[in-house]
């Protein structure tokens, strides 16, 4: 029958809530030491509860291995002390464990024991538990409206109960569901203002319920701020829930990890998405520390859309991928749709990755690095299409080398030498010629096309040399003064272009041998 809870036995639960709220982490050590008190007492049902709640402070602190000790032992104890309420509560904080670690399959299968008990002995206090831990155990899988259904048929056996469960654990969870709801209603875009004001209600009665909690009144804050995100705008809903985090780290892990959720759900829905990143990495961190793989799976989701959007496509494959592996993990030998969907969501990144590699590879394979202008095999092609265009009879090319470059270098070191490379790339780009491509043909060697069927190669020639005489090289070095020789010649149809590249080449250095700093165009 449903457990009549006498004043012993509910200041026993006072007691144990009053250490975990105090305590933090030193939490379940103290009540060990509690249980054992009681026990000497002979109040058997007393030192039960307080194992009970020790359990439930090591999964607050993600201590899972403790945990799963703990709870094996008030499972153990309550079945030779022939309680088996106490055996139903091991059953659901162990498929707790269970969802916490991955196995979610197993978790169900914990619950589903812990709730066939309840019935059998016809304890309606332990169903409305079992059920909240399941609704629980849905959201965590991100199956809200199931969480908010489950939640719902809580409330019928809460309902029933001869004495009232005290607290206000049930309004905490129906308000924390039908956040998420409203969230998971917002994506598919049937949020609507009557379901605003049913969670505002919710919230309200929550809070009010909850005042007096040892527990919950900063988990409740978290969905308060998600509500305000919804409902007064995202930017205002981050700003009030991380006015919450530093009152949040002094109390359990769990509390820390639910905001961590829920900071990454909002991000998420404001498309804040480097922020987003940053979060859901750190949520990853946190709980690959602590193996809580149900927050991992989220995180890496959200992890992994973040740097999709970001455009690093990479990052967000390599995320989906270990996500995979832990679907798998988790799921055993059944593959259902979560996971089929999460790996042609990894062929999909994977796919875009390889896109955006290969871009990067012909970028870095046909650009110089340091000057950011084509490099010569860059040069080379754009040579090639230009002289293959149909109708392109005509082209001037110029080739200019910077004067005393190794001069430059000796003197002032690479490190200048480079920013010389730089700035004269920038002079070349900007140049008024117009150059229809611009390449570094190698070392101090650059290299210019005209495509202008009317370009004057002398006027090129001399503007080209006058920009670099004035351009501003102060700025690298004080005093410093840049020039270069410049060789110049014609492409026609049907000519070589590597002969006219040969061309312009002897004339710059001709030019070289005759004293630098001028031009010259070939006959």
């Amino acid at each position: 029958m449903t457990p009549e809870f006498s004043n012993e036995e509910q200041t026993a639960v006072r007691e144990a809530q009053q250490i975990i709220r105090d305590a933090g982490r030193s939490a379940p050590a103290l009540l060990e030491s509690l249980a054992e008190r009681y026990q000497s007492e002979g109040k058997t049902v007393c030192a039960f509860e307080v194992r009970r709640m020790q359990c439930f402070a090591l999964i607050g602190n993600l201590e899972f291995r403790l945990a799963v000790e703990k709870i094996e032992l008030l499972m153990h104890e309550a079945a030779a002390a022939e309680m088996p309420r106490f055996v139903g509560v091991g059953e659901m904080y162990r498929g707790l464990v269970w969802l916490d670690i991955g196995q979610s399959h197993r978790a169900i299968e914990c619950f589903d024991r812990a709730i066939q008990i309840g019935i059998d002995t016809e304890d309606l206090d332990l169903i409305y538990r079992v059920q909240i831990n399941l609704s629980f155990a849905q959201s965590m899988l991100e199956q809200y409206e199931e969480s908010l259904e489950t939640l719902k048929q809580s409330i019928q056996f809460s309902d029933s109960l001869v004495t009232k469960k005290p607290g206000g654990s049930k309004a905490y969870n129906m308000a924390a569901a039908e956040v998420q709801v409203a969230y998971q209603a917002r994506e598919r875009g049937s949020l609507s203002q009557s379901q605003i004001q049913a969670v505002r209600r919710s919230l309200d009665r929550a809070e009010a319920d909850c005042k007096d909690e040892f527990y919950l009144p900063r988990l409740l804050g978290i969905f308060r701020a998600l509500f305000v995100g919804l409902d007064e705008g995202f930017d205002k809903g981050i700003e009030q829930l991380r006015q919450l985090r530093p009152e949040i780290e002094t109390g359990a892990s769990v509390h820390l990890i639910t905001y961590l959720l829920g900071e990454t759900r909002i991000l998420e829905a404001a498309e804040r998405w480097e922020e987003l990143r940053y979060s859901a990495t750190e949520l990853i961190d946190r709980m690959k520390e602590s193996g809580w793989l149900a927050a991992i799976r989220i995180a890496l989701k959200r992890a992994s859309k973040a740097s999709a959007k970001l455009g690093d496509y990479q990052t967000a494959y390599e995320l989906l991928n270990e996500l995979v592996s832990i679907e798998g993990q988790s799921a055993g030998s059944n593959r259902d749709s979560t996971s089929v969907y999460f790996e042609q969501e990894v062929l999909r990144m994977c796919n875009r990755a390889l896109v955006e590699r290969n871009k990067i590879l012909e970028q870095e394979a046909r650009f110089d690095r340091l000057s950011g202008i084509l490099n010569r095999r860059g040069m080379e092609e754009a040579l090639a299409e230009l002289t293959q265009r149909s109708g392109q009879h005509r082209l001037v090319v110029a080739m200019l080398d910077i004067d005393y470059f190794k001069r430059i270098n000796d003197q002032f070191g690479h490190a200048v030498g480079d920013q010389v490379i730089q700035e004269f790339a920038a002079c070349l780009a900007n140049s008024k010629t117009k150059p229809s491509r611009l390449g570094r043909w190698g070392g101090e060697e650059f290299v210019l096309v005209y495509e202008e069927e009317a370009a004057d190669p002398s006027q090129l020639g001399a503007t080209l040399m006058d920009e670099v005489r004035h351009y501003p090289w102060e700025h690298v070095r004080s005093g410093m003064a840049v020039t270069a020789s410049c060789g110049l010649a014609i492409w026609s149809q049907g000519d070589s272009i590597d002969h006219t590249i040969r061309v312009a080449d002897d004339m710059m250095y001709a030019v070289k041998h005759q004293g630098r700093n001028n031009w010259r165009l070939a006959a």
